[in-house]
């Protein structure tokens, strides 16, 4: 059986804070990654280990995507740090932050490998529409 589908449409009213963030990321092509791609990815670390807790994957599954998410805000938290002259610490990090997040997050032995990544599985076919 095929997945089913699922479409996220949205449009939010011109002169809000998100009308003017999806501006961004639609306009400027030159980020890492297009705009749809990084919006789902801001969704995906916040929300995934809630979604995949909710639906009863396995605990330890969930656990290593949470920690992937943390590392993943975490790497986020740095980068606005840098571009904004904010003073960044971190609870997760201990040492260069660059060094630490270039890879993929150090797995926990114990947990299980989950079949891929979450980002592997991230379908780009988000609908943002500039109008």
């Amino acid at each position: 059986m095929a997945a089913k589908k699922l479409e996220l449409r949205l449009a939010p009213a011109e002169g809000t804070q998100l009308h003017q963030v999806f501006s961004y990321l639609i306009r400027n092509q030159h980020l890492v990654g297009d705009g749809r791609s990084m919006a789902a990815e801001a969704i995906t670390a916040f929300y995934l280990p809630f979604a995949l807790e909710q639906a009863g994957a396995d605990p330890k599954v969930v656990h290593q995507v949470a920690r992937d998410c943390m590392l993943l805000l975490e790497r986020h938290r740095f980068h606005l740090a840098q571009t904004f002259g904010l003073e960044w610490q971190s609870p997760m990090i201990s040492a260069d932050p660059l060094a630490a997040m270039a890879g993929q997050p150090t797995p926990n032995p114990a947990d299980p490998e989950p079949e891929s990544s979450f980002l592997d599985s991230l379908d780009a076919n988000y609908l943002f529409e500039d109008e």
